[in-house]
């Protein structure tokens, strides 16, 4: 599924889009909707981001590193975009991403991790 996200990602960015594309994926562990903004309006400036707006890891799977593993694929594939998780509802999956170096945007409920 790694694969198949990175394929949908760069897509985006290869063709030069002007407008947000979107697309969910999921296994028998996770669902997840990822979009690629190629506009995002953050502090100020217009930047590309990756957008995580849904999570849902399976309950026997939760706690095992399942969401850590796509995060870190993308995190380390794409360096140069920003990561952007919108819609927190877990304060503790907040903290999680907040120590990662993600910085809280948007009244609260958004991090982003900002590249330059």
């Amino acid at each position: 599924m790694i694969k198949d996200i990175f394929d949908f990602i760069n897509n985006g960015i290869e063709t030069h889009r002007t407008f947000n594309t979107s697309r969910w994926f999921e296994n028998k562990q996770i669902k997840l909707f990822i979009r690629y903004t190629p506009r995002r309006y953050i502090n100020g400036e217009f930047i590309p981001t990756i957008d995580i707006a849904s999570v849902s890891v399976e309950p026997k799977f939760q706690n095992k590193k399942v969401f850590t593993y796509y995060l870190n694929n993308i995190e380390t594939e794409y360096q140069h975009i920003s990561i952007y998780v919108e819609s927190i509802l877990n304060s503790k999956f907040k903290d999680w991403l907040i120590k990662r170096g993600y910085q809280v945007v948007h009244q609260g409920d958004c991090v982003i991790l900002q590249r330059t």
